[in-house]
């Protein structure tokens, strides 16, 4: 008799762990980046509508 692996996890409401650490500075420094950027462009655009106006 071989095991059946089984459907349901065995600690439901949790995510798999893949090992990897420290991802998470990795995808906070590059929504931080982002919304630098989308900041920078926003006064950019602002500054040059006034200029035009």
């Amino acid at each position: 008799h071989t095991p059946r692996p089984t459907h349901s996890p065995s600690h439901p409401g949790e995510l798999p762990d893949t090992g990897s650490r420290g991802g998470e500075w990795i995808i906070g420094s590059i929504a931080a980046a982002l919304v630098a950027a989308g900041g920078t462009v926003l006064v950019a655009t602002r500054r040059a509508r006034r200029r035009t106006f």
